[in-house]
């Protein structure tokens, strides 16, 4: 962490300051580097001062423009690319100029050039065709420095740009990587060819002032041989080796893409598996995922469905149960204020015909609020089953002279049961089966014509008891037929009626006959009548009548859609 640290103060010291301060930062460090150069050199009768002023200038010039290029920030102004190189050209002219003035300030003025070259150097040393010798290589440092100062401004655009370009695409990252390998050997044999000159140099005993000569001419001339390969075959490696390291990072490139359909919520996208390495299996992976999602998301679609469909149900259940509770409460109210207000000292003469009715609305109220009951009790998975054996015979039978008479007097329609004798025991809920029957039929009273014929009719049927409850009613489209089992669904001519229920006696059929391990099945025909099939397990040989079964909680997901 620290080093990393110490790498983030040092790259935010690059690239900082403006152009003034730059230029001012390089006169003090040349400043510095002269005074330096001096102190060390200040023995002139061991120096060669020819030697001496081309060492000085090889150091000299290279390190004050890589102080001022390195320090320079390379984004100033709103200005683009091209007017950016155009006016770095005109201050590598400027730089030029500069580093001739350097040259004319060492080697023609005389405070400056008896202060770097002692007077004890002889006269002859400097002949006016030494001095024409000096100035054009110094005219020639120059123009090296111009040139160098461009080659650094102009790499280190490069180089940002390539950092850029290989942390956005994995293809250039992996070229990189590939090309340091050479990169690196080329920068190791470097450091050794100039570990070789400072030992050569050392071993032939060369003059103080020669030797570093010779080494940076070594290492110069090196320097320039490793340009011309890195010009020359680097962009034939990268190339090269970008070319083969697409065809891996098409496939991630493809990767990314379908993660960003499959982010905009488009669920279907899958990738081709290309391989077996381990992009092949981020493909593999990526595809199951993608599946995964897409069921996922229709689950939940479906799901959301289902949750407005039941609000909606709701929504209805709320309006139709507030109409049917309201219905019969104030029709009893009515005939019991009724028959109060007519009773002086004796009855009044249509007190039966008020207490029937009072008991048919009675019945009704009763209905829907056992109806409502049972629905909230399956809804949360409380409603209790005890199944054991019961006689089926007796159970019809029952059930059909309770509401024979009901029927007859209500809608004058005659009820008939059918049982056939020595009925095999049926494992179930008694209370339940018998609010199973109720429930078929009130839906068969509501829909058969006075005058009309309603039979329940109980027999064995393979290993299971079924019951079948018909009438000669109006019938069932067949384009309602399979959502007669939903709740608070009713048919078209059961909503333009003014007492039609709720919708909720089928369902609870439905739910109750399954929860029981039987089944429910329905036929239907337009103007002839409907026929509900129930089907309901047998008790066992060995089953007493004593014998009960546990309770059995219906959980919520029992019913059938």
């Amino acid at each position: 962490m620290r080093a990393q640290n110490v790498r983030k103060k040092i790259a935010g010291q690059l690239f900082h300051v403006g152009l003034l301060r730059a230029a001012l930062e390089m006169i003090i460090f040349q400043v510095l580097f002269v005074v330096c150069w001096t102190f060390l050199f200040h023995d002139s009768s061991k120096v060669n001062m020819d030697e001496a002023s081309i060492s000085f200038f090889i150091f000299f010039s290279p390190s004050s423009i890589l102080v001022f290029s390195l320090r320079w920030r390379l984004q100033y102004g709103n200005m683009r690319l091209l007017k950016r190189l155009l006016y770095e050209c005109g201050i590598a002219c400027l730089l030029f100029f500069f580093f001739c003035g350097v040259v004319a300030l060492l080697f023609y003025v005389p405070i400056v050039e008896q202060t770097l070259l002692p007077l004890s150097q002889s006269a002859e040393s400097y002949q006016s065709e030494a001095r024409s010798v000096m100035l054009f290589l110094g005219i020639a440092n120059a123009i090296c420095c111009a040139a160098f100062f461009l080659f650094l401004r102009v790499a280190s655009r490069a180089l940002i740009y390539w950092n850029r370009l290989r942390r956005q695409h994995l293809s250039w990252s992996l070229t990189h990587a590939i090309l340091m390998v050479p990169l690196s050997c080329l920068f190791f044999v470097f450091l050794l060819v100039g570990f070789v000159s400072i030992w050569s140099s050392a071993e032939t005993q060369l003059p103080s002032a020669q030797a570093p000569l010779a080494i940076v001419l070594i290492l110069l001339m090196f320097f320039f041989l490793s340009m011309m390969v890195i010009v020359f075959l680097l962009p034939v490696a990268a190339i090269f080796s970008h070319f083969f390291v697409s065809k891996t990072t098409e496939r991630l490139e493809l990767l990314v893409a379908a993660a960003g359909i499959l982010r905009s919520g488009d669920y279907r996208i899958r990738v081709p598996v290309q391989g077996e390495d381990e992009v092949a299996r981020l493909q593999a992976d990526f595809n199951a995922m993608a599946a995964a999602l897409d069921q996922t998301m229709h689950e939940l679609q479906n799901e959301r469905d289902n949750v407005a469909r039941l609000l909606n149900e709701r929504r209805e259940l709320i309006a139709n149960v507030s109409h049917e509770l309201r219905t019969p409460v104030a029709t009893i109210r009515g005939y019991l204020e009724s028959s109060l207000n007519a009773w002086q000292q004796e009855p009044p003469a249509t007190l039966k015909q008020d207490l029937e009715t009072i008991e048919m609305q009675t019945i009704r109220l009763q209905t829907l609020i056992d109806d409502l009951f049972t629905l909230s009790r399956m809804e949360v998975g409380k409603l209790a089953l005890r199944c054991e054996p019961i006689n089926i015979e007796l159970l019809v039978q029952r059930v059909v002279d309770t509401v024979k008479p009901i029927a007859w007097r209500g809608r004058r329609i005659e009820l008939i049961g059918e049982v056939r004798p020595h009925l095999p025991y049926a494992l179930v809920d008694e209370s339940r089966v018998e609010q199973i029957i109720q429930n078929l039929l009130n839906n068969a009273m509501r829909h058969t014509s006075p005058g009309g014929i309603i039979a329940v009719t109980a027999e064995p049927h393979r290993d299971q008891i079924m019951i079948q409850v018909k009438d000669t009613g109006e019938g069932i489209d067949p384009r309602e037929l399979k959502h007669i089992w939903d709740r608070f669904y009713r048919t078209e001519k059961s909503r333009q009626k003014p007492a039609s229920g709720t919708g909720l006696g089928l369902a609870i059929v439905k739910d109750l006959t399954e929860a029981m391990g039987g089944t429910v099945s329905v036929e239907s025909r337009l103007g002839e009548g409907t026929c509900f099939t129930i089907l309901l397990p047998k008790a066992g040989r060995n089953t007493s009548i004593l014998d009960t079964a546990p309770l059995i909680s219906i959980p919520t997901s029992s019913r059938g859609q």
